[in-house]
């Protein structure tokens, strides 16, 4: 049991709501990681950056991620 508390699909606001929909319009769930960062905003932000930027990436594989 984790004393973080982490931002749940039910009680997310903002950007990390709009975040959660990206997720679940890709790949249909909030991965765990994800989740778990989501207990710091800016952190959060960061984390959800790089991943758009190696999913985006012209000659990075996807599995990368």
């Amino acid at each position: 049991m984790s004393f973080l508390k982490t931002v749940k699909l039910e009680e997310a606001e903002g950007e990390i709501k709009d975040s959660y929909s990206l997720f679940l319009g890709q790949a249909g769930m909030i991965p765990k990681p994800m989740e778990m960062f989501s207990v710091n905003p800016e952190l959060f932000k960061k984390k959800l950056e790089m991943a758009m930027y190696y999913r985006s990436h012209p000659t990075l594989d996807n599995s990368l991620l």
